[in-house]
């Protein structure tokens, strides 16, 4: 069986940076039982990935849901922000998390739900989450509620951008 991460948005970059941003998708096959990581950790996978464009290599990398099993991707558009001399990055996925880090050493700042949510017990102060029993221990035969569902609480046709060209 085919296993790994795609990305599915072109990464955001800023004139004369030496870094872009790429987001991933979540591991595959996406139900950890089915791809055999024993805590469902899979390197790289629903990830923010910050990459030197010139020879390709990452900088650091930045997990949003190690183990996830609900195919819930964190793979959309990055979004750079800067506050004063804070130089961030958001993102948002199908989680329904609003993600903050800090976009020059990959650092968790914070983490935000935007739509209702049942998925974790609780986020450590690293923003992993820590899933419900069931989540975890799931099989194939078995159904479980989610909030969100597959459809998830956001989706890759809602782009989220701004210039300050066209305010």
């Amino acid at each position: 069986m085919a296993q790994g991460v795609r990305d599915w948005i072109a990464a955001p970059t800023i004139p004369n940076s030496t870094t872009t941003y790429w987001g991933t998708a979540q591991a595959k096959p996406w139900r950890r039982d089915l791809r055999g990581s024993d805590k469902g950790d899979t390197d790289y996978a629903n990830s923010t990935l910050a990459l030197d464009p010139e020879t390709g290599k990452m900088k650091w990398w930045y997990q949003h849901a190690p183990g996830e099993s609900l195919d819930l991707d964190e793979v959309y558009e990055r979004v750079l922000i800067d506050h004063g001399d804070q130089r961030t990055l958001m993102t948002i996925g199908k989680a329904g998390i609003l993600w903050k880090l800090d976009r020059v050493t990959g650092k968790f700042i914070e983490a935000k739900e935007t739509v209702s949510r049942n998925l974790e017990l609780h986020r450590q102060k690293t923003g992993r989450p820590n899933y419900r029993k069931d989540i975890v221990d799931q099989k194939l035969d078995q159904w479980l509620s989610s909030c969100p569902g597959p459809e998830g609480g956001h989706d890759w046709q809602a782009p989220a951008i701004t210039s300050p060209a066209t305010r």
